[in-house]
């Protein structure tokens, strides 16, 4: 039996018909997700000769074609679409497209609509119960405390937040809290902006409700309606829940026109400033809470029986009960579906597909805020507000008028230090954005800035925390983001270790999620250079999840020249995950490149793989291996008056080690009677020379002077030095030495 035939396009009367045919076509190819549609696209499209960088359209960008209450269609992606879900008559939606898109009359914009209680309860307001009681009791169900007293009148409280955070649901829930004969609610989202007057509006479609005759048409302004509605409710306590409303000023003319006695709940996702109106703002559930809620829609036992798919939607909902509530009716619809299926299903879906009322909020702004947003949602992390500026490419002032109209919109909020935080659902929908409607030139160069910008601010913090390392930044002769330039404020504040250290624990965050960007963005030279800076902070923090993430990074996306240190960097931290393989693995390749600066210390980090494998003589030849290789680096060093990188002496403790540094002291340590690294216990780290495998004691030789001695001659407890005799060592040349390294 053949196959039944994929629907056909031939005779959709308008674009939203069309996209209705192009979802049905979707089903009947077995709804493959927007992301293998777009993989698909781009497959295509490459095979026809298009560059790879330009072929694959972003999933958002598939969403739309899919999606109602469009206008127009990108056509040649429709026709794409069509021919990879399997219609070889890609012809036919074209020729669908051009008759379809034809203009048609702009229908009147249809008046408030208005319901009229009682409102059924929805069940508990999970998170919810304490802001829905206080502004009950604002409203005239008891006072609480601390409110101040509200004038006789038409009182007033808002319910404000971002779009899906159930603004209704608690205004719906106060209102039936408050004792009322009628309760009226008021949908003012189909009202347009320009409408005049609202109240006139509003106050009309309140007396229709009621079934009052209106007054004449000679008299139908607003003192007129307002004396009707006066008369239509006399004698009767009412509620009038102002859901969605534009501005503050609307709500402010329509109260002033209402009965005296009337109460007022208005909802907006946008700030209102009313004088006198109490007021709350809804933020985004917690996430227990938000699994509280999961739970009352779907039932608490599937939730607890599979806990982690059912944190997984929390976290793809962004904690919004809008989301959640249609996630939870999709799960009952499919009861076949486990919630680990419904969870992907949900990861794959576009952000406008999954928060359609946030993807309306960010077509509302203007087109440099709505920029500002979807560059701010590529920072997976909070965001210093001295930093936006640099992001966005704009001034200070422009930065700073863009973050406030977001704050008013609730699209972004305050941190506990005055950082920018972007809600997760704001975050993940314009990301998708982002990525789909931003040039990749665009995006690359607000992240190149960025990434320029921190490099700056941390290499101060790096140099004051680890002054022993020579990695802290590149020269002046490098670019102007070297060190040659005078230090900054923001410098000077940062020279001292605590300081230093507290500084990049704050921004560790933002500086892993920089380098990811980075690579996202091919910028090899932020990410190698974020790889070598940070390196020393991670090792001696011990943050080595965030060290693997930075130097992967940098081995996979950085310069070609600076791989080699990446690996041996990524290496260590492999190393102290106790992941030996992947360690091991990493540093071969790193000498393997053949353009290590610093083979005998690779050489020395392969050794310490082997040790704690317990694969002992293996790692004795890479320690001899290694020796040998510092060994050769000395000479070369002391030949070409240059610092030696790989045998250093000074320790750390000492009050003189910056003097001792200058000194630039001798080393006379015999690596071939020393023991192997892996075979003594060593002295902590800074507190004594370690020569590319090999371990010696500091002997101090006289004021600003120090020596390395093999640990034979190691001081005693009394702090004599009991040395043992020494043979005699092949004459070789003395080589400076600087502070130890922290990356050994």
């Amino acid at each position: 039996m053949p196959p039944d035939p994929p629907p056909s396009p031939v005779g959709a009367g308008s674009v939203d018909e069309l996209a209705a045919r192009l979802r049905a076509l979707r089903t009947w190819a077995g709804d493959p997700s927007y992301t293998e549609i777009a993989r698909r696209v781009g497959a295509l499209r490459t095979s026809r000769g298009v560059p790879a960088a330009e072929a694959r359209p972003g999933r958002v960008t598939v969403y739309d074609v899919f999606r109602a209450g469009r206008s127009r269609l990108d056509v040649d992606l429709l026709a794409d679409v069509a021919r990879v879900l399997g219609d070889r008559r890609p012809a036919a939606w074209r020729a669908a497209y051009r008759t379809a898109a034809v203009p048609a009359a702009v229908p009147a914009a249809a008046p408030p609509s208005v319901r009229l209680g009682p409102f059924a309860d929805e069940g508990p307001l999970v998170g919810r119960a304490d802001d829905a009681a206080r502004l009950a009791a604002a409203l005239g169900a008891g006072r609480p405390d601390g409110l101040p007293g509200i004038p006789d009148g038409p009182r007033v409280v808002t319910v404000t937040g971002l779009a899906g955070t159930g603004t209704t649901s608690v205004a719906l829930a106060v209102a039936r809290e408050v004792p009322a004969d009628v309760v009226a609610l008021v949908d003012l989202r189909r009202v347009p902006a320009a409408e005049a007057p609202p109240a006139a509006v509003v106050l009309d479609a309140l007396l229709q409700s009621l079934g009052a005759p209106p007054p004449d048409a000679q008299a139908r302004d607003v003192l007129a309606l307002a004396a009707a509605l006066a008369a239509a409710l006399a004698g009767r306590r009412t509620t009038v829940v102002l859901d969605d409303v534009t501005a503050a000023a609307q709500v402010a003319d329509v109260v002033a026109h209402l009965p005296a006695g009337a109460r007022v709940v208005a909802t907006a996702h946008h700030v209102l400033d009313l004088p006198g109106a109490a007021g709350t703002t809804l933020d985004p559930l917690p996430e227990d809470d938000a699994l509280a809620l999961l739970g009352s829609l779907v039932g608490a036992d599937r939730a607890v029986a599979e806990p982690s798919a059912a944190t997984r939607l929390v976290r793809a909902c962004g904690g919004l009960p809008a989301a959640l509530v249609r996630v939870a009716d999709d799960v009952r619809a499919r009861p076949g579906w486990s919630l680990a299926d419904h969870a992907r299903r949900v990861e794959d879906l576009p952000g406008p597909a999954l928060h359609p009322a946030l993807a309306a909020a960010h077509r509302d702004l203007p087109a440099d805020h709505a920029r500002a947003l979807r560059l701010l949602a590529l920072v997976p992390v909070p965001l210093d507000a001295a930093w936006v500026a640099v992001l966005l490419g704009v001034s200070t002032s422009e930065s700073r008028d863009a973050l406030a109209a977001l704050g008013r919109a609730h699209l972004v909020t305050d941190g506990p230090r005055g950082e920018v935080v972007v809600p997760d659902a704001v975050r993940a929908l314009a990301a998708d954005l982002a990525r789909s409607d931003d040039p990749f030139s665009a995006r690359a160069a607000a992240v190149g800035r960025l990434a320029a910008r921190l490099l700056d601010d941390a290499r101060p913090a790096v140099r004051a925390a680890a002054p022993h390392h020579d990695a802290t930044g590149r020269s002046a002769e490098q670019g102007p983001t070297g060190l040659g330039s005078a230090p900054s404020g923001a410098a000077a504040v940062r020279s001292t270790t605590d300081v230093a250290l507290a500084w990049l624990d704050t921004h560790r965050d933002l500086l892993v999620a920089t380098s990811a960007l980075a690579a996202e963005h091919e910028l090899a030279d932020p990410v190698t250079d974020l790889s070598a800076l940070l390196a020393p902070y991670l090792d001696s923090a011990g943050r080595w999840d965030d060290a693997v993430a930075v130097h992967t990074a940098a081995v996979e996306h950085g310069r070609p020249s600076g791989r080699s240190q990446a690996g041996r960097d990524l290496g260590r931290a492999l190393e102290r995950l106790g992941r030996y393989d992947e360690a091991l693995a990493q540093l071969v390749r790193s000498l393997e490149r053949g353009d290590d600066p610093r083979p005998g210390q690779t050489l020395n980090r392969v050794g310490n793989v082997y040790k704690r494998l317990g694969r002992f003589d293996e790692a004795e030849t890479a320690y001899r291996d290694a020796a040998t290789t510092g060994r050769s680096r000395c000479h070369v060093a002391w030949a070409t008056s240059s610092t030696s990188r790989s045998c250093r002496a000074t320790p750390r403790s000492s009050p003189r080690r910056r003097a001792a540094s200058t000194a630039r002291s001798r080393c006379t340590a015999t690596p071939s009677r020393a023991r192997p690294f892996w075979a003594t216990r060593g002295w902590r780290r800074g507190h004594g020379c370690t020569w590319v495998g090999f371990s010696h004691a500091p002997t101090r030789r006289g004021p600003g002077s120090w020596s390395c001695v093999p640990r034979s001659t190691r001081p005693s407890r009394s702090g004599t030095p009991t040395p043992r005799p020494r043979p005699a060592a092949r004459s070789r040349p003395h080589c400076s030495r600087r502070a130890p390294s922290p990356r050994r």
